[in-house]
């Protein structure tokens, strides 16, 4: 089975023990994301977001063939139970709305089956609500020392193609421009 791990945040840069192959391709699906989470560090991190406009993440194939294993391995590398990861494989049948794009996208690239991490809004940080784009801004802007150069690493090296309506904000209000091509 050929599994490709979709990605448009960390993963990228800091895969961290995930097993894949190491080559990020930027024609995955076009995902509903946005910096709508806010992480228990403090950082500002990108989910799949329904509310948000769909752009083009990224994917990389992993270097198992098991999906079971596949899930395992990206559960470990996010710290996560296994709910918060998702997945399809490409003969499921589903009305879910991002699966449905993802199951769609694994016809043209000829794989079996493709995983992400599927984590929401911060239940224990602002109680499962979307974060607004004001709050996101004046949450940046009010991190200091250690936190701040986590919260901007995190903004910096999500991939140019990462092209969110709140990234351009944090840019604007902020400089922090993409490190990454």
């Amino acid at each position: 089975m050929k599994i490709a791990c979709l990605g448009w945040g960390s993963l990228i840069w800091h895969p961290d023990g995930l097993k894949v192959d190491g080559v990020w391709r930027e024609n995955g699906p076009q995902l509903p994301i946005e910096f709508t989470r806010q992480s228990d560090n403090d950082r500002i991190t990108l989910i799949v977001d329904p509310v948000a406009k769909p752009i083009t993440v990224l994917w990389s194939l992993m270097s198992m063939n098991i999906l079971e294993d596949a899930i395992a391995s990206l559960q470990e590398r996010e710290r996560t139970g296994k709910r918060g990861i998702h997945h399809v494989v490409a003969n499921d049948k589903t009305d879910d709305v991002v699966k449905s794009t993802v199951l769609a996208w694994l016809n043209t690239v000829n794989l079996d089956a493709a995983i992400w991490t599927g984590l929401s809004y911060n239940r224990r940080i602002n109680d499962g609500v979307r974060l607004s784009l004001d709050y996101v801004i004046q949450h940046l802007k009010s991190t200091s020392g250690e936190t701040r150069v986590i919260a901007e690493e995190y903004i910096r090296k999500t991939p140019k193609q990462i092209k969110t309506e709140y990234r351009r904000a944090i840019e604007q209000e902020l400089g922090w421009t993409a490190l990454s091509s």
